[in-house]
């Protein structure tokens, strides 16, 4: 009986704690590395895009919304109009 309340208990008790730690701290994980990569983000701030189809490429924001956190729209040279999180951009100086 010891045994199979352990198989049991044990990971249920695990798959709680690490996800109430998780919802806890992965919020300020990704605020610690936005404000690493130069957040807050204004208007007219040149940035370099970390992720998706356009990584490496340079843009301007154009505009800061707020949904979930600060969404950010930049316009590429070729002025396609695209939403990325914080996390996802870095300042560069222009």
């Amino acid at each position: 009986m010891v045994y199979i309340t352990a198989i049991i208990v044990c990971p249920v008790l695990s798959y709680c704690i690490s996800i109430l730690a998780g919802h806890l701290v992965i919020p300020y994980i990704y605020s610690f590395f936005s404000w690493l990569n130069g957040a807050p983000f204004k208007t007219g701030d040149h940035v370099q895009v970390l992720c998706k189809n356009n990584y490496g490429k340079v843009g301007k924001i154009q505009q800061v919304g707020e949904y979930r956190g600060v969404k950010i729209s930049v316009v590429h040279t070729d002025e396609s109009l695209e939403i990325y999180e914080p996390s996802q951009l870095l300042k560069v100086a222009k």
